[in-house]
């Protein structure tokens, strides 16, 4: 593992507990930013990006795979939606709730997003552009919820302008899923998660621990001239004080098998707990590829 999200020059030392992804019946296209594998209707499943070009993110559509091996998947079903990328799963009182988010054109003729969200979808049958129960603000990626011990939901997001740059993240306690819209994520404050200057990062997923507080699976991220850099991270976030510990580099790209494209970038999906003290990281790579890797719980 690297020392600084930012030390990315090699990709010659990928560590032997991480793999790529294979993809059945989606010959030609590329799948990722995946999510950690979950169980619906008795099947374990992974959703994921897919692109049938690297530049085409407002065709971009989400696939749902079915797991067929350790670290193999075959389609499923994939959806008619276009304009819909980066998947995220969780379980909130008992229901499942998949989110997305949607890009559409501006009227500048630029590209505008925001986030989707679906409680207990079919994943049939599931139309995915005019069945959302929640709708974040425009500009907005990386909100992610997590049920809270006293069963109140938890609401990382990631503010963007004025008050966040280029993006910090925020944090907010609601009562239920009814509280969720555009006006209770746009006032979520921020937490203290120390981002340079010129580094932006949100929350990818979000787990309730033992003892109250919050592991929180992020990416970190900056561009210069060779290029965006993008790192996993975790910290956890003690609610009750808002208190945020020190954040670690848990997975770089150099960590992962070179494969067929070499951008620095890991946008990590989720989690999956081995029951040995470590933990699967699931996560799409160079925006183009899925892996992952066994690494140490870093919620322990």
């Amino acid at each position: 593992m690297v020392e600084s999200a930012l030390m990315q020059e090699s990709f010659l030392n990928p560590s032997e507990e991480a793999g790529l992804i294979e993809f059945e019946g989606v010959k030609g296209k590329f799948v990722f930013n995946i999510t950690a594998p979950f169980e619906y209707n008795g099947e374990i499943l992974i959703a994921g990006r897919i692109q049938s070009s690297r530049d085409e993110s407002l065709a971009s559509t989400i696939g749902i795979f079915r797991q067929t091996g350790d670290s193999s998947f075959a389609i499923r079903n994939i959806f008619p939606a276009i304009g819909l990328e980066d998947p995220f799963v969780t379980s909130i009182k008992d229901n499942l709730i998949l989110g997305c988010v949607q890009t559409y054109r501006t009227d500048e003729n630029g590209i505008g997003y925001r986030t989707l969200f679906y409680k207990n979808p079919d994943l049939d049958n599931l139309d995915l552009e005019h069945e959302p129960f929640a709708i974040g603000p425009d500009g907005m990626k990386d909100i992610r919820l997590v049920e809270l011990k006293d069963k109140k939901i938890g609401v990382f997001t990631r503010l963007q302008g004025a008050v966040g740059g280029k993006g910090k993240i925020g944090f907010t306690i609601l009562n239920s899923l009814d509280e969720l819209n555009k006006d209770t994520i746009t006032a979520a404050p921020l937490i203290n998660v120390p981002f340079k200057d010129g580094e932006w990062g949100g929350v990818n997923a979000a787990y309730l621990l033992e003892d109250g507080r919050i592991g929180a699976l992020c990416h970190i991220a900056s561009v210069d001239d060779k290029g965006k850099h993008y790192s996993a991270i975790s910290f956890i976030f003690n609610p009750d004080i808002f208190e945020v510990s020190p954040p670690t580099v848990i997975a770089s790209r150099q960590d992962f098998p070179i494969g067929n494209f070499k951008d620095d970038i890991v946008f990590p999906g989720g989690l999956t707990t081995n029951g040995n003290g470590e933990v699967t990281l699931w996560a799409g790579l160079s925006d183009a590829e899925s892996g992952s890797i066994v690494i140490p719980n870093p919620f322990v």
